[in-house]
């Protein structure tokens, strides 16, 4: 996976020392064809999230990822 760029991300809470934080996301766009790589762009949204269930950072990311080979 390669990331391609982050949007709207902006720490909501601090992350402390010892605390857990949970990143959950969902795919929102797959655009075929990086220019560079040829390997579709997919956005995602992403939510993290502290152990008290507190947002601490909410966000866009697009990546990239390898194709699965064909068979044949």
């Amino acid at each position: 996976m390669t990331i391609k760029a982050v949007r709207g991300f902006r720490m909501r809470s601090f992350n402390y020392a010892g605390d857990i934080t949970t990143v959950s996301g969902h795919v929102v766009a797959i655009a075929e064809g990086d220019p560079d790589t040829a390997q579709p762009v997919i956005t995602l949204v992403l939510r993290c999230e502290n152990s008290t269930g507190v947002t601490v950072g909410p966000g866009q990311m697009d990546v990239t990822l390898p194709r699965r080979p064909t068979a044949g």
